[in-house]
């Protein structure tokens, strides 16, 4: 795992040339030069604005030091404070790096991973669109899912479909058919959330399309996989507002399988929500029962805490209605302890009432 003076040293200095303890540049060096690179502060040697700006970047990477039990906030704000600095100089390539970073403490992902696992979107998103347009076509990929994944956590679901129809125009363009079926099923959610579910469903079937094209590849690769299960995850939940509860349930259980082959928590997650809604509708109380009692389980492993706090009270009225009142009671006191600690006071207030 990389150090933030070694993180400092690979952004600032290696690729830029900047020297930490002069202060000097080498703009000839580290960059190449063409009529249209407007990512070249000067051609002789960078203004006292820019040495600045380079040098609150150079600090924020390098002797910023968060406290140990900090949040992912506070751990990961040298980066952004580092990224915001580089923005101001137009420094592209040096901010597209720090999408990279993988910092201590954080697990394995990469730092736009990490503000994503931790809910913080908007990071994601400051991130995300001002890099658009100004490196390569790669990254402007993963920028346009990243910002449509954002918008639509956020509940922003018009700029999260225009977001997801630049990633599929270019992932036409380029025909790189999983990113084609990435898109195709985010506009699926887009427009389920909207309550658009004959549109939903179109997308999302077209995203099926587009992953049986794969074939034996689909059943090898764990990526073609993951997008499967999140496919299949989304049309459950367009059957559900269409009251195909059937449907629901076998795109759900398809899904379920899915994600438990390839260990992905966050469709596993879907999946058993899903069932358990499906279930309910049809009358299959112990089994809707089971699948909150598994989603249950896995709350810990949920970041979205307003997500997590919904199951706690859904799960917590269910074991009201079968008398377990002692399970009952802990969900609803977990509840309470996550509204606390997100400062809503409505969901205290309402969370805090045990009665059952």
């Amino acid at each position: 795992m990389k150090s933030n003076t070694y993180l400092a040293q690979i952004v600032i200095i290696r690729l830029t040339g900047f020297d930490a303890a002069s202060l000097s540049f080498n703009f000839r060096q580290s960059f190449p030069l063409s009529h249209n690179s407007y990512e070249i502060p000067t051609l002789r040697s960078a203004i006292l604005q820019e040495k600045a700006h380079l040098r609150a970047a150079y600090y924020w990477l390098n002797l910023y030091a968060p406290s140990t039990n900090a949040s992912c906030l506070e751990r990961t704000r040298g980066c952004l404070e580092a990224a915001h600095h580089l923005r101001q100089i137009q420094a592209w390539k040096l901010i597209s790096q720090i999408l990279w970073l993988q910092l201590e403490g954080e697990g394995s992902g990469f730092l736009y991973q990490q503000l994503g696992d931790s809910g913080l979107f908007k990071e994601q998103i400051d991130l995300y669109l001002p890099l658009v347009g100004k490196t390569d076509e790669f990254l402007d990929l993963l920028c346009w899912q990243g910002l449509g994944e954002a918008y639509t956590h956020l509940g922003r679901y018009q700029q999260a479909i225009e977001a997801f129809k630049s990633l599929l125009q270019l992932a036409r363009q380029k025909s790189h058919l999983l990113v084609e079926a990435r898109a195709l099923e985010g506009l699926g959610r887009c427009y389920g959330n909207w309550g658009n579910y004959q549109t939903a469903r179109a997308y999302c079937q077209e995203s099926w399309y587009c992953l049986d094209q794969f074939k034996d590849e689909g059943d090898r690769n764990s990526d073609i996989k993951q997008q499967k299960g999140q496919t299949l995850a989304t049309l459950s939940y367009v059957a559900i507002h269409l009251r195909q509860y059937r449907r629901a349930i076998a795109c759900g259980e398809q899904a379920l399988a899915i994600a438990r082959e390839i260990d992905d928590l966050e469709t596993q997650w879907y999946a058993l929500g899903r069932l358990a809604i499906s279930y309910a509708q049809l009358g299959q109380g112990q089994k809707a029962f089971r699948s909150l009692e598994q989603q249950y389980r896995q709350r810990h492993q949920n970041q979205d805490l307003r997500q997590v706090s919904a199951l706690l009270i859904n799960f917590g009225l269910i074991c009201c209605y079968q008398r377990k009142f002692q399970l009952a009671s802990q969900c609803v006191q977990e509840s309470w302890e996550i509204h606390q600690q997100m400062g809503d006071a409505n969901g205290q207030c309402s969370g805090g009432d045990k009665r059952p």
